[in-house]
């Protein structure tokens, strides 16, 4: 199961993952990664309560990440976890993102 949040400053939009982006929540993560991207001028992505990423979770960020770099805004990610950092660098995620 997966929590998604969001705070907003302006345009500027922290999301929250809390949870497991799993093949079962890649699909409600996916819907509501494009409706923040639609309406973000810069959105950061924030890991610290993600426990587990799998190849369809990779799948909904790599989408927001293209949605932002055609608003010329970097996806960013802050509070990665370990293993899900092993699985960003595994995939080479860790190189399209900017990980603060």
């Amino acid at each position: 199961m997966l929590n998604i949040s969001t705070q907003n400053e302006g345009n500027d939009y922290i999301v929250f993952l809390d949870g497991r982006l799993d093949v079962r929540a890649a699909a409600d993560a996916d819907k509501e990664f494009t409706e923040i991207a639609a309406k973000a001028d810069n959105v950061i992505l924030d890991c610290g309560k993600l426990e587990y990423i799998a190849s369809a979770g990779l799948r909904a960020i790599k989408r927001l990440r293209l949605n932002m770099k055609e608003k010329k805004s970097p996806l960013k990610v802050r509070n990665v976890r370990p293993d899900v950092m092993d699985v960003f660098q595994m995939t080479g995620f860790a190189a399209m993102l900017v990980i603060e």
